[in-house]
């Protein structure tokens, strides 16, 4: 993909009755859903790992995860003076979790609860470490869903 603006990500690619893959010019979302069928609330945490990065694409990658319509922007610390890009999370560097970036958790999810997350990759032209050497980079990265028991719920 070539490297946009998020001012060029479509308003509605978080829309609601969309699920799957709806990529666009540039940019790579993937809607899905996450159900509590059980009778117990729960908590759960959703992880972004990457499994492998070449020319150092990461430095201009930015992901946003919608979770019910509202989203955060994660993104790499600048290298130069190692804050966190504008309007964006820093990826975590979480001691012996070799490539997770991201890490939420989710909590009191009850009973029948449905949420909608909606995941948007795309190179950000506008960051400054978006220069002519990452053309060719490659970004390999997966997504971890994980659940914990809470409590029972009383009916």
């Amino acid at each position: 993909m070539d490297n946009i603006s998020y001012k060029w990500l479509p308003e509605n690619v978080d829309a609601e009755g969309v699920s799957g893959s709806h990529n666009g010019d540039n940019y790579i979302a993937y809607t899905f859903y996450i159900e509590n069928q059980g009778q117990e609330k729960l908590h759960y945490w959703y992880e972004v790992i990457v499994d492998d990065v070449i020319k150092n694409v990461d430095e201009a990658i930015r992901v946003r995860i919608y979770r019910n319509g509202e989203y955060k922007t994660y993104a790499k610390r600048n290298h130069l003076d190692h804050e966190p890009e504008k309007d964006t999370v820093p990826f975590q560097e979480i001691k012996d979790a070799k490539g997770t970036i991201i890490l939420e958790e989710v909590d009191d999810f009850m009973p029948g609860s449905l949420d909608r997350i909606t995941v948007v990759v795309w190179l950000e032209g506008d960051d400054p470490d978006c220069t002519d050497p990452l053309i060719g980079g490659e970004l390999k990265m997966h997504m971890v869903i994980t659940e914990n028991h809470v409590e029972q719920v009383e009916e």
